[in-house]
């Protein structure tokens, strides 16, 4: 039960918290994904699209929107007598997030999504009986006397927030339906294939084993075409070098991770010294709904900042600007993602969407791109399995940059790096 809801706010709050692609710093060639697997409900996602979703399309997200809010009509109606502890309608606290992993990444395609649907409406059907489903389906109003008791309740709750999660999910496609190209272009940075060859190794296979072809080639195979990779690796059996053949390869997915977590940028911002502190101070010129979002005042918003991004030695400082100072820009999009453009590094774009817990969260996570740090997760468009693909690369799942979990923070060598290259 805990990690299924640990899972459905992770997927809340990548929907609206998360970065676009826009803020991307490493600007590829994009390539064009000749898969359609992904092209869904273009409005409110791509402009002057609307006429590309399909009528299957459409029907898939009918069909998802129907079944959540008939689920949740009956969670709330049932909850009256004998489900006190459920959220009301579509409410659910937000917690701990879900960090995904390169062995255990998040998967996201039309296919998957229809799948999950039909499994768990199979599940619900069996859970709540024939009576209860068609009391509920179509029902605006329900009353609580004419629902038959369910003897057995242990995994009603969970199964309710899973069919939560399965519309984040959706969500979450239909907001990245546009950026294809961009998604594509990063397959190229994926890290999984040395992910998956070091649990090999962790598991007791030795390198030259005949059964870690498939993943030796894979390794390689990012680098170069499959035939070379084979080529280079029969080599490599023959004189009895497999070893150099790996460390070639890891050393370069190496330098491909500690990309992740590497700043970028030679933007500077004013420092001075407080209490033993270094204070790096960022002005922000004052937005009308920015602070509606938090209820009127900016404090909350600085006061959180200032808690991500410090420690014993440094601290941000986010503060209204002066008239005619050089200052960060808020900027809104009506789109489900948050982002920071590459040719805009003083502007944060937040989704007009978010709520109050996400905004401050999302906007700690954004400020991190002003100041020169990236994601330190992958997202991408995998061609061969026709599937978005996100993981994080952070193993503590701690790192601001890595997730949007209230309890992570800016580790201490990104605050470090701040004193030695943002400072006037």
């Amino acid at each position: 039960m805990q990690y299924l809801l640990i899972a459905i706010v992770f997927l809340q709050v990548l929907l609206l918290g998360s970065c676009g692609l826009d803020q991307d710093i490493n600007k590829e060639k994009t390539v064009s994904a000749a898969s359609t697997e992904l092209v869904l409900f273009r409005e409110g996602a791509c402009k002057n699209n609307i006429s590309m979703v399909s009528e299957a399309d459409s029907e898939l997200k009918d069909q998802i929107e129907q079944f959540f809010w008939s689920v949740t009509n009956f969670s709330f109606h049932y909850n009256k007598a004998h489900f006190p502890y459920l959220s009301a309608p579509g409410d659910l606290e937000v917690g701990t997030v879900f960090s995904s992993n390169p062995l255990k990444p998040l998967r996201l395609s039309k296919s998957l999504l229809l799948e999950e649907l039909k499994g768990l409406q199979r599940e619900w059907f069996d859970k709540i009986g024939s009576k209860n489903h068609e009391t509920v389906i179509g029902a605006n109003e329900i009353s609580s006397s004419v629902l038959v008791k369910i003897e057995d309740l242990s995994d009603f709750e969970r199964l309710h927030k899973k069919i939560h999660a399965l519309r984040k999910k959706l969500s979450r496609l239909s907001a990245l339906s546009c950026s294809m190209d961009q998604l594509t272009s990063r397959e190229k940075f994926d890290v999984r294939p040395l992910f998956k060859l070091r649990e090999q190794l962790e598991k007791g296979f030795d390198i030259s084993d005949m059964t870690l072809q498939t993943p030796l080639i894979d390794l390689c195979s990012e680098y170069n075409t499959e035939s070379l990779c084979s080529l280079e690796l029969l080599m490599s059996r023959r004189k009895k070098s497999i070893d150099h053949y790996f460390e070639n390869y890891e050393s370069k997915y190496e330098l491909r991770l500690a990309s992740f977590f590497e700043r970028r940028g030679d933007k500077k911002w004013s420092c001075f010294k407080s209490d033993e502190k270094i204070v790096v101070r960022i002005p922000f010129i004052a937005n009308d709904l920015l602070k509606n979002k938090l209820h009127g005042t900016y404090s909350v918003l600085t006061d959180f900042v200032a808690e991500k991004w410090s420690n014993e030695k440094v601290e941000i400082l986010l503060e209204e600007a002066r008239e005619g100072e050089d200052a960060l820009e808020i900027s809104w999009t009506d789109g489900g993602l948050s982002f920071v453009k590459s040719d805009e590094p003083n502007r944060i774009y937040l989704s007009k969407h978010l709520n109050f817990s996400q905004l401050t969260i999302t906007f700690a996570h954004e400020l991190g791109h002003v100041l020169g740090f990236p994601d330190c997760y992958h997202e991408f468009y995998d061609k061969q399995q026709k599937e978005i693909i996100y993981y994080s690369l952070d193993p503590t799942g701690k790192n601001l940059m890595c997730t949007l979990s209230h309890k992570a923070s800016i580790p201490d060598s990104y605050l470090d790096k701040l004193i030695q290259e943002v400072c006037l």
